[in-house]
């Protein structure tokens, strides 16, 4: 919900010029957690975080009641419509110094979004890496063992704290982890009861998105990677370094390679081609149940329900 401030009438973006007090400031948008929400003689006190941890505090005046209609009256009490501590909310405003306090001043309006990829905690990273080494230690050949490994070791940083899409599924920081072994898991279910090589299914299956560490900021903002490369085609080639440098065969490489490239399945899906083989179908239809699922385990208040990837 969107709501316009009355002081000016009209909504302004991020990069416009706004002149204070005689001071010209450029405007920026930013996102913040509420931490606290206070009464004060003369303001209404947001005590906010952002995505970087610094706190600021944001003050709405209470002698805009009636002009400003972010403010309302609810019974003796000022508020705020429909803000509430823990939600995060996305302003356009700028910041200044005000006795040795940052203080962002909002203009036009903000918007409550929920919580956010930047702030949702609920992915445990200490757990999902004890699952994927568990997962991991499910492959046989042990040059594709290695192969994982080594990748893992390089991207460990990235791996664990970017998302994995932008808006359409596990868009919060822990999500590209967490749908990398939600597709393992799955494929390997699926393993255990048709007749194919779950070893290439497990390491198609964690290579299957590694590159998407180049493809979004933590905030889920695209990168210029996404476009001009592309988690497909760079994950492809990201496994084909570190599988031949591990003497993985080449016969095994083409395979896992088709699976890399098959995983969405459809060319009008982005696939560069579609699945020919048994494992890169189970891998493209794990990848869809994840994807899948993830909206159904995302409360109203848009927050992850804790843990529940977290079973077999």
């Amino acid at each position: 919900m969107y709501i316009i401030n009355s002081e000016t009438g009209s909504h302004y973006k991020d990069g416009d010029t706004y002149k204070y007090k005689n001071t010209t400031y450029i405007l920026t948008k930013r996102q913040f957690k509420i931490t606290s929400i206070s009464n004060k003689e003369t303001s209404i006190l947001l005590n906010m975080k952002d995505t970087n941890g610094l706190t600021v505090v944001c003050n709405f005046w209470l002698s805009n009641y009636g002009k400003d209609p972010n403010i309302m009256l609810n019974g003796d009490n000022y508020s705020l419509v429909d803000i509430k501590e823990n939600d995060v909310v996305e302003m356009v405003g700028f910041s200044y110094e005000y006795f040795g306090t940052t203080q962002f001043n909002p203009i036009g309006g903000y918007e409550v979004i929920g919580i956010n990829m930047s702030y949702n905690s609920a992915v445990n990273k200490e757990q999902c890496m004890a699952e994927l080494a568990h997962l991991l230690n499910i492959i046989d050949n042990e040059a594709l063992y290695n192969t994982c490994r080594q990748a893992l070791e390089v991207y460990q940083s990235d791996f664990v704290s970017k998302p994995a899409a932008h808006s359409h599924h596990h868009n919060y920081i822990g999500g590209l982890l967490q749908h990398t072994i939600e597709v393992m898991k799955f494929a390997y279910v699926i393993s255990t009861v048709v007749e194919c090589n779950k070893d290439i299914i497990l390491t198609a299956a964690f290579f299957h998105d590694i590159e998407k560490v180049k493809e979004y900021t933590l905030e889920g903002e695209y990168l210029p990677y996404a476009s001009n490369i592309g988690h497909i085609m760079g994950s492809m080639m990201t496994f084909r370094e570190y599988a031949k440098a591990n003497g993985v065969d080449n016969k095994t490489i083409d395979e896992i390679v088709h699976c890399i490239l098959a995983h969405h399945g459809r060319k009008e899906w982005g696939s560069p081609v579609e699945p020919q083989t048994p494992e890169a179908k189970i891998v493209h239809e794990a990848d869809m149940l994840s994807a899948g699922l993830n909206p159904m385990y995302i409360n109203k208040n848009k927050e992850l329900i804790k843990d529940y990837y977290i079973k077999w």
